[in-house]
């Protein structure tokens, strides 16, 4: 049996959430990052190859492609 208090602690996590969307496709989920997250990361999109750089400070998400797989 799942208490409310359990119930509610999950539905905050849900919440803070984002979901990162590659910029070259329409792939709207390359991974999800928490809204405390800050900092570069470097990763590719296993739908179209493009290497993307997420940039991530003060709860804004900036994304754009800086290579691709040939």
């Amino acid at each position: 049996m799942v208490t409310q208090c359990e119930r509610d602690n999950k539905w905050e996590a849900m919440r803070m959430e984002k979901h990162i969307a590659c910029p070259c496709c329409n792939n709207k989920r390359l991974f999800d990052v928490d809204e405390s997250t800050i900092g570069i990361i470097k990763i590719k999109c296993n739908r179209c190859k493009a290497v993307v750089s997420v940039t991530i400070s003060n709860k804004t998400i900036r994304t754009e492609q800086i290579g691709t797989q040939s």
